[in-house]
């Protein structure tokens, strides 16, 4: 007999966490997992995505903020459904989900930490600690991360558990013309192309990837800088852009459902966050075999070998980041070397298989306790 297995997420936009709920319901073992996926938000712009696995999905239309009809409502629900086991996907999941489930009596209650900003209030780690320590698990996508739940939010070290994300990690990626993807762009085919991806965010600090761009182009002038992702601080980087010159050297893609063939156009890419789990669009770019950069912060350390398969740099330092870049953009050996092992690291270390396999045996587990 199949457990009934619901995945709870916040919402169905474009991010890392969307991606790890789709690659994992669709890599599921279904022969002992029958999956279901609630949003508690309205549809997004996955929607389309999470429709094509033919799972059963159910939204919940949250009000804006603190919504106290969530919990009769998933209780009423997860009762009706005779869920086994529940996965919530981040704070807002866990909150109104592991609630709904406690209520509605189900066991096996486990919480997946995709990563945390740098500024938490003492109201939210007093709830989530509350929570964490009686649900079956915590799956913290980083080793950095369960450390960091298990400190700062006195959670139990015996209810945390690592599980790394990852993607599917098929070699047999479709061949795209890197100079097709750049004329799409208005980009010369001869130009080179730094790029990033991500919610335009203080805790991503592109703003941080624009100054060094800066000092990048100034050396080399045939570089091009593409920023994929939206957020609040697009007017802030569009400013900084335009105060250090670069306007027409930059492209803003917005946010773009096509993250794979615009990663085929960059000949380097660069996570420059103040905070990371284990970035997804990071293991997208070394399976597009694409050069990295990262900053040595949170599960990057996890992914990255240093001056191996990739750059691990401190956040906020864009002197660093501009060497690096010029050193991968002049010098093809130490590029086609790293690009090589990141491939060879991903495949071993981040397949979605392997992902899938740790949370099929977490799920079982639970549901036999």
């Amino acid at each position: 007999m199949r457990l009934k297995l619901l995945h709870i997420i916040p919402s169905m936009n474009i991010g890392g966490r969307e991606k790890v709920v789709l690659d994992l319901a669709e890599h599921i073992d279904k022969s002992q997992l029958d999956v279901e996926i609630a949003c508690l938000g309205p549809k997004g712009a996955f929607y389309e995505k999470f429709k094509r696995l033919g799972v059963n999905l159910h939204f919940f239309n949250k009000h804006p903020g603190f919504d106290i009809r969530l919990f009769g409502l998933l209780k009423r629900f997860l009762t009706s459904e005779k869920y086994q086991v529940v996965n919530c996907h981040n704070p807002g999941a866990l909150i109104y989900g592991a609630v709904g489930a406690m209520l509605a009596g189900i066991s096996t209650v486990i919480n997946t930490e995709h990563g945390y900003g740098t500024e938490i209030s003492r109201r939210k780690i007093l709830m989530e600690t509350l929570l964490r320590n009686r649900i079956t698990a915590t799956v913290a996508v980083s080793k950095d991360l369960k450390n960091k739940l298990g400190s700062h939010y006195l959670a139990n070290p015996e209810k945390i558990v690592t599980i790394h994300n990852g993607i599917p990690c098929d070699t047999k990626q479709p061949t795209v013309d890197k100079a097709v993807v750049k004329r799409c762009l208005g980009i010369e085919p001869d130009d080179y192309v730094v790029g990033t991806v991500g919610r335009l965010e203080p805790v991503k600090d592109q703003k941080t990837l624009l100054e060094a761009f800066s000092i990048l182009h100034r050396k080399k002038t045939n570089t091009r800088l593409m920023i994929v992702g939206d957020g609040k601080e697009r007017q802030n980087l569009q400013r900084t852009a335009d105060r250090l010159n670069l306007n027409d050297s930059i492209v803003f893609t917005g946010e773009r459902n096509d993250v794979d063939h615009l990663l085929r156009g960059m000949d380097v890419f660069v996570l420059p966050s103040l905070s990371e789990g284990i970035s997804i669009t990071l293991l997208e770019a070394m399976r597009e075999e694409v050069p990295v950069i990262a900053t040595s912060v949170g599960g990057n350390v996890e992914v990255v070998e240093d001056n191996t398969s990739g750059f691990l740099v401190l956040p906020g330092s864009p002197d660093t980041i501009a060497e690096r870049l010029l050193l991968l953009l002049s010098n093809r050996k130490v590029a086609d070397s790293m690009r090589k092992n990141a491939k060879r690291r991903l495949i071993n270390e981040f397949s979605i298989v392997t992902c899938a396999e740790k949370y099929e045996t977490l799920y079982l587990k639970g549901a036999l306790i």
